[in-house]
């Protein structure tokens, strides 16, 4: 591929589409598949879907990724004030939940490189008080799962992964999730097998016993057009679709939040940091027969989904190693990373973001935030400097397989315009 010098990149505004950060690898049939709810034939069960991924593990649907580790923690009966180990790089709703609890959160250090947690720390921070260690597959990256798994096993403590951006990431040549006492899995509209909601508790083979999983309840209508607003959005981070929806819808759900309804503006963009939020077991959906079969189209394709992506990548990659100012990651350092989000650390995320959004590029800086320094756990802050540098400068750029060469090379050339200037 040819790319065009970054000094005469001057596209117009109305000669190119917008594109997303993310965007589902699904074609209209499967959006319709919602339609058919409960009407639908018997869908394939989870064993069935997920085999030769998933094989000698019990898999129990959940309605959201954050309902398994709930869900897991009653299976686990820890005791108020235990102290679970977790990155302190991460998404705040799972120290929340942890806090909410009752447990106490020790932060553990992550990889620069990697963005997954650091072993050396957590060597160090494992003690007679741990009771559970919780890693997360961050980006889709594999965490270093061969040690993790010897100090966890050494020190006599279940391991927990956090498989949530992790479908078709591979430790060792097996899907993550497998490696300890359990995972979950989270098939979100921004996650790369989407359902448009629900998740995943996975469970060793006979690990259950008579343990069973709570039953949530929600009126149907509800859930219903809960549902229908996710496949809706999903269906608009499309790119061609998403400057004239999603771009337009932001605005509008701006301005309802003005007036008290942030539903919408959640949707669209999820808080970072939210110190009010709370978990409420009963808040998730009920699991749509449709969703299964969903997700079964989408693992048939999956290899060759991440195929594409990860050659996307290696090429965003390529083209900018020579960038003075951009420091990549090593993505494949402990396995396989499924590509799911691709991302580089630069001085100034926001600047560059803004940069990109005017040329129609939509990304994330600061996608996550190191939790260790919120200010809502100061109660059991500590010092993390690599996740408080990825924090502060990590960028988050698109890499699903619809873009194009013109996609790539506009991305590669307004970064490459941004530190020329």
């Amino acid at each position: 591929m040819k790319f065009e010098n970054p000094k005469m990149l001057s596209l117009s505004k109305k000669n190119f589409r917008f594109l997303p950060k993310h965007s589902l690898h699904l074609v209209l049939r499967d959006y319709l598949l919602c339609l058919r709810l409960p009407f639908a034939h018997p869908p394939p069960s989870l064993p069935d879907v997920w085999q030769g991924r998933l094989d000698h593990s019990e898999l129990l649907w959940t309605p959201l990724g954050r309902h398994a580790l709930w869900e897991y923690l009653n299976l686990l009966g820890l005791q108020k004030g235990d102290e679970v180990l977790v990155a302190a790089y991460n998404y705040y709703v799972v120290v929340r939940i942890l806090i909410q609890w009752g447990l106490h959160p020790v932060f553990v250090d992550i990889e620069r490189q990697t963005l997954c947690i650091d072993a050396d720390d957590l060597a160090s921070k494992l003690s007679s008080q741990t009771r559970l260690v919780v890693v997360t597959h961050m980006f889709g990256h594999p965490a270093d799962l061969e040690r993790i798994s010897v100090l966890c096993a050494q020190a006599r403590v279940p391991l927990f992964e956090d498989c949530a951006h992790a479908v078709g990431t591979l430790h060792d040549g097996k899907q993550v999730g497998q490696a300890g006492d359990g995972s979950l899995f989270s098939f979100g509209i921004y996650k790369i097998v989407s359902a448009f909601s629900g998740g995943m508790l996975v469970l060793p083979s006979g690990r259950r016993g008579d343990w069973q999983p709570s039953v949530h309840h929600r009126f149907p209508v509800s859930s219903f057009i809960d549902l229908f607003a996710r496949a809706l959005v999903a269906f608009c981070m499309r790119p061609g679709i998403y400057g004239w929806s999603i771009r337009q819808g932001f605005r509008v759900a701006k301005w309802l939040s003005a007036w008290g309804q942030t539903a919408l503006l959640s949707l669209i963009k999820p808080e970072r940091d939210n110190p009010a939020w709370r978990f409420n077991p009963d808040s998730g959906e009920p699991i749509f027969p449709f969703m299964t079969e969903l997700i079964k189209r989408q693992l048939d394709n999956l290899d060759a989904q991440i195929e594409c992506r990860r050659s996307i990548i290696v090429l965003l990659k390529s083209r900018l190693s020579v960038v003075a100012g951009v420091e990549l990651l090593d993505e494949d350092r402990y396995g396989y990373a499924n590509g799911s989000y691709f991302g580089i650390l630069v001085p100034d995320p926001h600047a560059l973001a803004k940069e990109l959004e005017s040329q129609g590029v939509d990304c994330s800086a600061n996608e996550f935030l190191n939790c260790a320094s919120l200010d809502q756990f100061s109660e059991f802050a500590s010092s993390c400097p690599s996740a408080q540098e990825v924090s502060a400068h990590l960028l988050r750029l698109p890499s699903y397989p619809t873009l194009n060469h013109e996609d790539i090379e506009r991305i590669v050339c307004t970064i490459r315009a941004f530190f020329v200037d």
